[in-house]
């Protein structure tokens, strides 16, 4: 169960899902699958520089990153991460290997929120994305989208390896993918933070 929205993740057997889906109690089921990361945005394709003419720069807001975690000493995002969590391998169900620190399914501890490691691709991709969504002061005055944001930063993917996780050669192996319920958890964990 979600400590703030009305979720929970299950692994159920054929008649246990016919049972949930024709309770009056279930709005709906989703598969609990997985995702790779992916950037869509930038900050010249959301015009922020004509947002921070207007004194729009993100100042007194935090930023949640649902990603492969955060490298908080980078200068880019240095002081910037406010909060942090990990929520990894389907709460402990899936497949894959965790990437939390310990290799707990689950942590909220300081440095939960790191890069799922330094020798696998994809792993600095939500470094990435905060840099585009809160960076400020970079190499030759470049800044993210909102550069006086905070972050939350919360690392939600999973370490695979073989072909039916990461695709055929040449795609890089081993390879991070996300379950969603490990993204409605980071959500959840938001929340929590933002108070709501």
């Amino acid at each position: 169960r979600f400590e703030t929205i009305p979720f929970f993740t299950a692994r159920v057997s054929q008649g246990a899902l016919a049972a949930l889906a024709a309770s009056g109690d279930v709005t709906s089921i989703e598969l609990d699958t997985l995702e790779k990361p992916l950037l869509a945005q930038s900050v010249p394709l959301v015009n922020a520089p004509a947002a921070w003419v207007d004194g729009d720069t993100g100042a007194g807001w935090s930023v949640a990153i649902l990603d492969t975690g955060v490298e908080k000493s980078h200068g880019f995002l240095a002081g910037k991460v406010a909060a942090e969590a990990c929520y990894s391998n389907a709460g402990g169900l899936g497949a894959g290997t965790s990437t939390c620190p310990g290799g707990v399914p689950a942590s909220t501890a300081v440095n939960s929120g790191l890069p799922c490691s330094s020798s696998i691709a994809g792993c600095y991709h939500g470094t990435h994305v905060a840099g585009i969504a809160a960076g400020a002061n970079g190499p030759g005055g470049i800044n993210g989208v909102a550069p006086g944001a905070n972050l939350l930063a919360m690392q939600v993917f999973t370490v695979f390896s073989g072909p039916s996780f990461c695709g055929p050669a040449p795609s890089p192996d081993p390879c991070v993918r996300s379950y969603i319920s490990d993204q409605a958890l980071a959500l959840d964990r938001v929340l929590v933070v933002a108070g709501a």
